[in-house]
């Protein structure tokens, strides 16, 4: 992984959807990210991504950050991005985004990359994004995570443990 050195010490908090979701990613995937990376991750999880949007756009509106990256619904992505709440994600700081599915990666008008795709359930048409806070200071950090969670074995393992389908194409 590049640029693996800006992160030592650093901490982010993730939001994660509640329940299995919370107990694979804590017990899975982020003590793996955190081994890897040097980057500690506190994880936040709640029923509705509605209700964690109107808490995150009320820290945002005071340069707070609830949360740093948040795994969102598609319909709390589109309404971040009306208020602008998510900031842009710079994808050449983000190498394994090139396996993401052009699908799953979500743009404001002016081209900027306003969220990507977390997880799907196809059988649902249902898709989660990864955005992250505009008031987050862990810009490097979060680029990272996000990295990480493009991989295409991170997907395989979220595969094998919640039975979602793939963001990225391997």
């Amino acid at each position: 992984m590049p640029n693996i050195g800006w992160a030592q010490s650093s901490t982010i908090i993730v939001r994660v959807y509640h329940g299995h979701f919370r107990t694979v990613f804590t017990d899975a995937i982020l003590p793996k990210f955190t081994s890897l990376t040097g980057i500690e991750v506190k994880t936040v999880a709640d029923t509705t991504s509605a209700a964690w949007l109107v808490e995150l756009e009320k820290a945002a509106r005071i340069g707070v950050a609830a949360a740093d990256v948040s795994m969102m619904s598609r319909t709390t992505t589109l309404q971040g991005m009306k208020t602008k709440l998510w900031a842009p994600i710079d994808l050449s700081r983000v190498p394994y985004s090139k396996y993401l599915m052009p699908q799953y990666v979500s743009r404001y008008a002016d081209g900027q990359v306003a969220a990507v795709g977390a997880s799907t359930w196809t059988t649902v048409d249902d898709t989660a994004y990864w955005g992250v806070s505009k008031a987050s200071r862990a810009t490097a950090q979060t680029q990272a995570f996000i990295d990480y969670m493009c991989r295409p074995t991170v997907q395989t393992e979220l595969i094998n443990a919640l039975g979602i389908d793939a963001t990225v194409a391997a």
